[in-house]
């Protein structure tokens, strides 16, 4: 892992660029929430943003720190490129499933307009999930046989160098 003092000066230009235009973006947002929100509605969101961190730091990081300890020593067995395509498959699922739980939420109490959702969101999430465990099994499976094939190779060679 590299430090940033190490990295070359484009690549700390370019970290402090996005990093800058990211502040920028959600002091935006934040400007654009506040004026658009009812004085009344302000304490709402006060109490939603703290409680969606409590939930995230109480909730979901402990959960993703048992998942990783778990996923580190298997992507160290399978190689970076199969651990690379079944993290960004499930990290997609989860950035999709995240988007989609407000429509889950709806279609629980009923929508206010019948004609607006019409999705099944639950069964979207559910087969999207399905596809992205799917590729991430494929992918341990693809991993851990070329890993073999390659500790026979090595077996092959080395039993041949001894004739």
């Amino acid at each position: 892992m590299s430090s940033i003092a190490a990295d070359p000066p484009r690549l700390l230009f370019l970290r402090v660029f996005i990093g800058a235009g990211g502040v920028v973006l959600i002091g935006l947002g934040l400007v654009f929430a506040l004026m658009s929100l009812p004085l009344d509605d302000i304490g709402h969101l006060g109490i939603w943003l703290v409680m969606a961190l409590i939930i995230h730091d109480a909730v979901i990081a402990p959960i993703v720190a048992v998942a990783a300890s778990f996923a580190l020593p298997l992507a160290r067995t399978i190689g970076p490129v199969y651990a690379a395509i079944a993290r960004a498959s499930l990290v997609a699922s989860a950035c999709a499933a995240l988007v989609a739980i407000p429509g889950i939420a709806v279609r629980i109490a009923g929508p206010r307009n019948s004609t607006i959702h019409t999705t099944d969101y639950l069964f979207v999430v559910a087969i999207m999930w399905l596809s992205a465990l799917t590729m991430s099994a494929a992918c341990v499976l693809a991993g851990w046989l070329a890993r073999k094939r390659r500790a026979d190779r090595g077996n092959y060679e080395s039993a041949r160098a001894d004739r």
